[in-house]
């Protein structure tokens, strides 16, 4: 995306999620977990944006077990 960036891409949504009342799910899978990676440039944790940051490599049973849980959770 050459405007924006994924978080931009999720902040966007979540701004105009009036379909599901803002409860769209959303897992972020990463190469690397780090502190910069929750705490983004503009101070606001990326944690709240998003419902699961989960780390690369990921298994197929893992990624599976998380859509479960968040679908859990609705």
């Amino acid at each position: 995306m050459p405007s924006m960036n994924g978080i931009d891409l999720i902040k966007n949504i979540r701004k105009s999620d009036n379909y599901s009342n803002g409860h769209t799910k959303f897992i972020l899978l990463s190469a690397f977990i780090k502190q910069d990676l929750i705490y983004n440039n503009r101070e606001m944790l990326i944690s709240k944006l998003v419902d699961k940051i989960l780390e690369k490599p990921i298994s197929l049973a893992k990624l599976k077990a998380t859509i479960i849980e968040l679908l859990n959770n609705l």
